[in-house]
């Protein structure tokens, strides 16, 4: 597969072949409630960096939040 990546594989705790995700969900505060809004895989050696990835993610979603919300970045989001 192209651009195919060494990423880290959680659950089985090694260093496996993939792609890095990336996931944008919304957390309903009334409810326990989780709404999934964006999701894509994407090769890093095909990207101009990670951090790109991330606002061109978030810049999707606010384009149909009217940019409401709080972000929060669990992984990645450091400054390249």
């Amino acid at each position: 597969m192209e651009f195919l990546g060494k990423v880290y594989d959680g659950s089985e705790h090694e260093i496996g072949n993939g792609y890095h995700l990336c996931k944008i969900v919304a957390a309903d505060i009334e409810s326990t409630r989780v709404i999934p809004l964006y999701c894509e895989a994407y090769a890093y050696d095909a990207v101009k960096s990670e951090n790109t990835e991330l606002l061109h993610a978030i810049g999707i979603v606010e384009s149909h939040i009217d940019a409401k919300g709080i972000h929060a970045i669990d992984r990645g989001g450091i400054g390249e």
